[in-house]
């Protein structure tokens, strides 16, 4: 799946395949294939080219779509439930999206106590002003 988001803000900021390719030590052939989804972006990749782009990294990431295959189910169907096997990568990349998001709200919970904080101050002084 292509990445449009990535590509997107490689365009709007004027960088051509080749210079991303080569602050990744990488192709030129290698980074289009990466752009147009026929390799798979690792995570490490995604945080580079994160900076690379001077981005956060949720705002360039799109996960790998999977598309799960049930012609090859050889089980006779007898209930509704099916089972199928997520790859450990997949699990890992998912978690430490996860983990990412947890941080970030943690640093906006904060930041919002402190907005608060300071609101409250600033009321404050024009009461007894």
């Amino acid at each position: 799946m292509e990445k449009s988001r990535l590509i997107k803000i490689r365009k709007n900021l004027g960088l051509s395949c080749k210079e991303i390719a080569d602050s990744l030590c990488i192709e030129e052939y290698s980074y289009r294939r990466r752009e147009n989804g026929k390799t798979k972006i690792s995570n490490q990749e995604w945080k580079k080219l994160a900076s690379i782009l001077s981005v956060p990294f949720e705002t360039i990431f799109e996960a790998e779509r999977v598309s799960i295959d049930n012609s090859k189910n050889t089980i006779p169907e007898i209930s509704s439930n099916h089972y199928y096997s997520i790859p450990k990568e997949m699990v890992d990349n998912q978690q430490e999206y996860i983990n990412i998001l947890k941080i970030e709200i943690d640093s906006l919970k904060k930041e919002n106590l402190q907005l608060k904080e300071k609101l409250l101050a600033e009321k404050e002084k024009k009461y007894y002003i």
